[in-house]
């Protein structure tokens, strides 16, 4: 598989797919892409990491990146028409895992870079990944794509 992304290699896919299957599922919701429903989405997702004992550190950190996930996915959706699945496992080594799925196959601009102070918009991704273990990801699907973000599960 050749990758545009120097990031997106078969070996970063693969560890993907390692955490996915080895690590416990501690919430898997569907939603429909709308906005009045980002706090519902954030508050199901606290409820389910607390419920999984984790620090109210990592907590946050996960509910801001879920958050921002969550609603570029509704931007890229069409309301009414599509779903968006979150997924949050525990990984073996103590890692979060977070997953959002939606059908739309546009893709962040891989650059990221921090816009100019006068842009009103793009910053979420950036601050991502300050937040996130390594850098926020997304791969292509057949039906939409993914965006994947790892957070260490505990903080020191």
């Amino acid at each position: 598989m050749i990758s545009p992304h120097p990031a997106r290699t078969p070996s970063r896919e693969a560890e993907i797919l390692r955490f996915q299957r080895t690590a416990l599922l501690v919430l898997h919701r569907s939603y429909r892409p709308r906005f009045e429903l980002l706090a519902r989405m954030r508050g199901e997702l606290r409820a389910g990491l607390l419920l999984a004992g984790l620090p109210e550190e990592t907590i946050e950190r996960c509910v801001l990146v879920a958050d921002e996930l969550l609603a570029n996915a509704i931007k890229a959706s069409r309301p009414g028409e599509d779903e968006i699945d979150v997924l949050v496992h525990h990984t073996a080594d103590g890692d979060l895992l977070l997953e959002v799925y939606d059908t739309s196959p546009d893709q962040a601009d891989e650059t990221r870079a921090m816009p100019h102070r006068d842009e009103e918009s793009g910053r979420g991704l950036p601050l991502c990944d300050l937040l996130c273990k390594s850098p926020v990801e997304q791969f292509p699907l057949d039906d939409g794509k993914v965006t994947v973000a790892v957070l260490a599960g505990r903080t020191n």
